[in-house]
């Protein structure tokens, strides 16, 4: 949340989650399983991004091969 929205943010939304816990008489325990879920789910969904990315620069690779070879071919025949 600080890289989306500035640090700013994240600590309103930390004391905003610390007072709600709160109001609902939560322990501890619970505010660390939720705070743990949150950067689970942040942390899938970076590394979904991470493997999009991957596959993404692989293709873009793989086209350039291919058309570098194609134009290499066409080269040399003509």
């Amino acid at each position: 949340m600080v890289f989306e929205r500035g640090p700013r943010a994240f600590i309103g939304e930390t004391v905003k989650l610390l007072r709600g816990h709160a109001a609902q008489d939560s322990s501890l325990q619970n505010i660390c399983q939720s705070a743990s879920d949150y950067v689970n789910e942040r942390v899938t969904v970076l590394s979904f991004l991470r493997r999009s990315l991957a596959i993404f620069l692989a293709q873009v690779c793989f086209t350039w091969l291919f058309v570098s070879l194609f134009l290499s071919v066409v080269t040399y025949v003509l």
